[in-house]
Parts: structure tokens; C-alpha cells; sequence
């Protein structure tokens, strides 16, 4: 099972920059990562691709992410269709659902002293 989840990064000269991250839920590894400045799903979709090129895993893999947008679109669907993995999505407005996600936000922000960076070349 993978798990997925986006966050926001202070970033001085635009505002913000969006982090997508994709666990192994298994091993704790991030598979797949991808910084933008839009939460888009594109930002989604470069993780997943990622993950899916460098570590090949077998059809019936779970993915697991919060109910965002990004997450719902039909080229993001698509991907994971073609490459035989199933999508599960937390229940409404649950957090918990999603703790593994957000326990790594948490522990990222924390162990990087995160502050607000210059820009997106900074944050990267």
C-alpha cells in the first residue's frame, strides 16, 4: 500500500509551493515526491509516475489518499487504472484516515526546522 498526501511550503517571493509525497506504507520509504508551485494535478500525477517508474510494483497495489481534487481527476484515475492499482480514499473530512501521510508531513517539517525559504529553487 502506498499512501499520499500534499502540503503547502512558505516560499518569500510567491507565497506558497506545494510538496506531494508518496510512502510505502510497508517499508516508511518515500517512493515519490514532487515540488510545484501550484497544487494542480500534474503535481499528483509527476509523483505517481515517479514512483511507478522507479519502483515497478506488482497490479493490485493499493493507493491511498485524502479526497482532494487533484487526487479525483480523471488523468491521475487513468494512470493508476492502466497500471493495475487500486484507489482508496479517506472518508470525508477524517484526518485519521491519512495519519501515516500526515504523520510524515509532520515529522518533515519539523526535522528540516522548516521556515518560509527565498523560492521554490530554495525549497526544492
Amino acid at each position: 500500500m502506498w499512501v499520499a498526501d500534499i502540503t503547502y511550503i512558505p516560499l518569500r517571493e510567491t507565497g506558497f509551493g506545494y510538496l506531494a509525497l508518496l510512502m510505502d506504507l510497508f517499508s516508511r520509504r518515500i517512493v515519490g515526491w514532487c515540488f510545484l508551485e501550484e497544487m494542480a494535478e500534474r503535481l499528483v500525477l509527476g509523483t505517481l509516475r515517479e514512483a511507478i517508474r522507479d519502483r515497478q510494483p506488482g497490479p493490485g497495489l493499493i493507493h491511498h489518499s485524502d479526497r482532494g481534487g487533484q487526487y479525483a481527476g480523471g488523468q491521475f484515475r487513468g494512470v493508476l487504472r492502466r497500471a493495475g492499482r487500486r484507489q482508496s480514499m479517506s472518508r470525508a473530512q477524517n484526518c485519521y484516515d491519512n495519519a501515516f501521510s500526515e504523520l510524515c508531513f509532520g515529522t518533515i517539517k519539523t526535522e528540516l526546522e522548516m521556515a518560509d525559504y527565498e523560492n521554490r529553487f530554495h525549497a526544492r
